[in-house]
């Protein structure tokens, strides 16, 4: 003990100082060393293989949102379907959601404003609301807002169940365009858009007899339908030419012009090509059955092909023609 205490004795305060400034820059280094085997979470990117566990910027109105992604799915399914969609079906959804959100983000970068990845909305890319603003819609009744909780939450399950699920074709991430309903048939993307992509063909889709029906009645003037299609409804020579299986009309003939069915939708903003018109005096009545383009996922039949026992898969692999579905590694 004693030789202990005189070998302490024997170095002075300046070797003491010496040795602690040793023993800082020696922890300093293996703290510095640490920090380049772990980089900072912001320094870490998602590959563009994978996001599904990463984070997804949405322009939400004119704000720019940054989300995790499967909060994004989950608001996807809270506008574009509902809670009292079967879970089949809204897994359906969120896998063509995410699948289409990939090809926009792959394909059509930075189209936003603040560069975001997507929009929300359904005009451009696919609808989607935030999880607090999903409350907001509700009254502040503590039944209501317990209700939305528990919407919010069986919708973000179904999405979880499937996340990182895409659907492929030929090994690519497909265009996974979707719509509200078709009464028979699906409609091709070439007798819409103008050109063949294989994937997106016309299929048949089930019957929607027991459901919300997708049926619009549309009144115009002659003078506002003539201003609405640029063509002369003044007149009564109006021919329409329906498909036999889809129920859609192909082209109209109004007098010497002659236009598409989708063309005559998109300039009057009727919901559907499948429908019929009818002339009385100053009014022209258009009657519509189905909602939406008519290409691809069709979700009313996507919701009675789950409720006749199919799974997410094989809906998916109906609606889209020669896919495969895939889980990112």
């Amino acid at each position: 003990m004693n030789k202990f205490k005189n070998l302490l004795k024997s170095y002075s305060i300046g070797d003491y100082l010496s040795w602690v400034a040793y023993i800082l820059a020696a922890i300093g280094i293996i703290i510095w060393l640490f920090s380049l085997r772990k980089p900072t979470q912001e320094h870490v990117q998602t590959p563009l293989d994978d996001i599904s566990h990463g984070t997804i910027s949405v322009l939400i109105g004119d704000e720019p949102v940054e989300m995790d992604v499967l909060d994004y799915l989950t608001g996807v399914l809270a506008v574009e379907m509902s809670p009292t969609f079967s879970e089949e079906a809204l897994k359906a959804q969120a896998v063509a959601a995410y699948t289409y959100a990939k090809y926009k983000i792959i394909n059509t970068p930075s189209q936003h404003k603040g560069n975001t990845d997507i929009c929300n909305n359904p005009g451009h890319c696919q609808g989607c609301i935030t999880e607090l603003s999903y409350y907001a819609t509700k009254s502040d009744s503590v039944a209501e807002q317990a209700s939305a909780k528990a919407n919010w939450e069986y919708l973000k399950s179904c999405a979880r169940e499937v996340l990182g699920y895409q659907i492929l074709y030929d090994g690519q991430v497909i265009n996974a365009m979707y719509h509200d309903s078709s009464p028979y048939y699906t409609v091709s993307f070439e007798s819409v858009f103008g050109y063949d992509v294989p994937y997106l063909q016309a299929v048949s889709s089930p019957s929607l007899a027991g459901f919300e029906p997708r049926r619009q009645l549309y009144v115009f003037t002659r003078e506002e339908l003539s201003q609405a299609s640029s063509a002369n409804f003044n007149g009564d020579s109006i021919t329409v030419t329906t498909d036999s299986a889809s129920g859609r009309v192909s082209s109209l003939s109004i007098g010497e012009t002659t236009m598409t069915g989708v063309d005559f939708r998109n300039k009057t903003g009727i919901r559907s090509t499948c429908f019929s018109i009818s002339c009385q005096s100053e009014k022209i009545y258009i009657y519509t059955l189905g909602w939406g383009h008519g290409v691809g996922l069709c979700q009313q039949g996507a919701e009675v092909m789950a409720q006749q026992g199919s799974t997410w898969q094989e809906i998916l692999t109906h609606y889209y023609t020669g896919v495969t579905i895939e889980k990112e590694s």
